[in-house]
């Protein structure tokens, strides 16, 4: 007789193993919900609600965690942090909806947060073209057409050399990209905004060219409604704005285009203070509740929910720890109920895990880190190396 583990907590590896066995399909049903351990954070409850929460978690075979002060009543707030298995968690939702103070509804909301978190397929429509996140990883190349890009990779010597940028996108095209971004301002920290008529000068001219010979979406990195409605008049058919649609004129003219919409998370108002407002209590439940909000006011201003993907920003307006914590959490995100697209490449917290490595010396460990993205929820990873990062998918996906 001989024991060995599989992938705890996994319950695609249950799935498979069962399967392999030969367990009949019908049990397999039964049994797939009890192999996970799922971890759901409550916050923001009355401590009697806390107390209800863990004890009907309790009898329903699972477990809750709350703080001293939630049994005494000390706070007017607090948190429960359940935990137990997809079985467990079923029980506990028509328990809930029995209660009374609210609980009824947080029923509803441990509902929709399982589904969102355990989907494994979004349709995302971009123009002409319709991705399937959850299908597989997708990959967005970065074309900076700026003299300052933190990572040394902008093409541009005086001014922008269209032809040049034109078969660099061609050429991430051939390497596997799925989606290119093309950008003319640099956002790193600390950046000023480039006036208008420049950004412009930039990049629509590239998008054009680009538009008319690739067959992957083009979309456009800006924080100006004007750059962007060019951008989509030549041709672009996704906005990725760093801004998270906070700019009344980009939400109307994402509704008004139809077009698909990048919703980022960044703290401070722009990328020249956003270093300045680099505290959290908690940078992964700050980021998923804003996120959480940004979508919420997206859809009730009539953006297309099919058209939206949603990005931590890695980098904005974080510290290193700040970025580590939400690459561990990252999974977490997957509960607002939209892909995920994270960018790591050559960002500045990899840098000071490597001693002062500078942004082109980062790209291994960039590679590593999209990798971990990758696997623990991202669905599309804008990066500088496509070939690299597409061949370590590749290696993953077999892996998985």
């Amino acid at each position: 007789m001989r024991l060995r583990f599989l992938n705890s907590g996994d319950p695609a590896a249950a799935e498979n193993e069962m399967s392999r066995m030969g367990v009949d399909a019908y049990g397999i049903g039964i049994m797939l919900p009890k192999a996970s351990c799922i971890l759901l954070k409550a916050d923001d409850l009355s401590c009697i609600c806390a107390n209800i929460l863990k004890q009907e978690m309790l009898s329903c075979g699972g477990d809750a965690a709350v703080p001293r002060h939630a049994i005494s009543g000390g706070r007017r707030k607090t948190e429960c942090l359940l935990i137990g298995s997809l079985a467990q968690f079923n029980r506990l939702r028509e328990k809930l909806k029995l209660q009374p103070l609210g609980l009824s509804s947080l029923s509803d909301g441990i509902t929709a947060a399982l589904e969102n978190y355990f989907r494994n397929e979004y349709r995302l429509k971009l123009g002409k073209y319709t991705l399937y996140p959850g299908r597989r990883k997708y990959v967005m190349g970065i074309l900076n057409l700026t003299p300052d890009s933190f990572s040394g990779d902008g093409i541009y010597s005086g001014g922008i050399d269209y032809m040049a940028a034109a078969e660099r996108a061609e050429q991430m095209a051939a390497e596997g990209a799925d989606i290119i971004d093309v950008g003319g301002e640099s956002t790193r920290p600390g950046s000023r905004a480039v006036p208008l008529r420049e950004e412009l000068r930039r990049t629509i001219p590239v998008v054009k060219r680009i538009c008319g010979r690739l067959k992957i979406p083009v979309s456009i990195d800006t924080r100006k409604p004007e750059v962007a409605a060019r951008a989509l008049e030549s041709g672009a058919v996704l906005i990725n704005d760093i801004g998270g649609l906070r700019d009344a004129k980009m939400m109307r003219l994402a509704v008004s285009s139809g077009a698909g919409v990048v919703i980022m998370h960044m703290k401070g108002r722009s990328p020249a203070v956003m270093q300045r407002s680099a505290s959290y209590g908690s940078a992964a439940k700050e980021v998923y509740a804003c996120l959480s909000l940004a979508l919420e006011k997206a859809l009730e201003s009539g953006v297309r929910r099919d058209g939206i993907l949603i990005d931590p920003g890695i980098g904005f307006g974080k510290l290193p720890e700040h970025n580590i914590e939400l690459l561990k959490e990252l999974r977490g995100l997957r509960a607002i109920g939209r892909p995920l697209l994270v960018g790591v490449s050559r960002k500045a917290f990899l840098g000071k895990i490597l001693k002062g490595a500078a942004p082109r010396e980062r790209d291994n460990a960039g590679l590593a880190a999209a990798v971990m993205a990758a696997e623990r929820g991202a669905d599309v990873l804008r990066v500088h190396n496509v070939k690299a990062v597409k061949e370590a998918l590749k290696v993953m996906e077999a892996i998985r």
